[in-house]
């Protein structure tokens, strides 16, 4: 009924640890909170009145189709290609 494959066989192909970091791509979410220094809101800091606190870190935005993916207060990012650090990195130099 079952035939027995001949010669060396790899049973586990999907490696335990990734080979690579994944990159992101179009169609991806990402969450993307604002805040100074200190955590304070931003939005709580200009408007000088303090918010309800909610979870914030539940807003997704999808990179688009060019690669971009468009923030509040900062606008469209190329963050298509990128490993999630590189991404991280390049949105606190901004």
């Amino acid at each position: 009924m079952f035939k027995e494959a001949k010669g060396e066989v790899n049973i586990d192909s999907i490696p335990l640890v990734p080979e690579y970091d994944y990159a992101i791509s179009v169609d991806d979410k990402i969450s993307f909170r604002i805040a100074t220094n200190n955590g304070t809101e931003i939005v709580e800091r200009m408007s000088g009145v303090e918010l309800m606190r909610t979870d914030l870190s539940n807003e997704e935005y999808i990179v688009r189709r060019d690669g971009r993916v468009e923030l509040p207060v900062l606008g469209k990012i190329k963050v298509a290609g990128l490993t999630i650090e590189e991404c991280e990195d390049t949105l606190i130099t901004l």
